[in-house]
């Protein structure tokens, strides 16, 4: 699962669990909480709350879900950094990641031609 800077932050990001027996779930990362660490047999709604990245770095975390008699199953959060940027500087900063980023967060001053390369240049951002 692929989080941008500030997803999850002001509203959780949701994970729908199906299980035929009530599960236990953990964070490996303290920036990654979970709103309840338990879940019934049936469908359970997982609620994930992250602390914004602030950092220059990406960072992962992993959800471990547990239930008796099962092997665990654990989904990998990745939370991408925080671009800083300043106007026309958009290219520069994200070289090779420009085709491969789907979601992206900006701190700074854009202008039209930061636009264009969005538009022109990163084909999978999801708007």
């Amino acid at each position: 699962m692929l989080l941008n800077a500030k997803e999850g932050v002001s509203d959780p990001v949701q994970v729908t669990v199906a299980s035929s027996s009530n599960w236990t779930a953990t964070s490996s990362q303290s920036w990654l909480s979970l709103s309840s660490g338990t879940g019934t047999s049936g469908t359970s709604i997982l609620n994930l709350h992250t602390i914004e990245n602030s950092t220059n770095l990406d960072r992962i975390a992993t959800v471990a879900l547990a239930a008796d008699g099962y092997a665990s199953q654990q989904i990998t959060i990745k939370q991408f950094h925080r671009y800083d940027v300043t106007a026309g500087g958009l290219s520069k900063i994200l070289g090779n990641d420009l085709t491969s980023l789907t979601n992206l967060s900006l701190k700074g001053t854009i202008d039209a031609r930061d636009f264009k390369t969005m538009r022109d240049l990163m084909t999978s951002l999801n708007l």
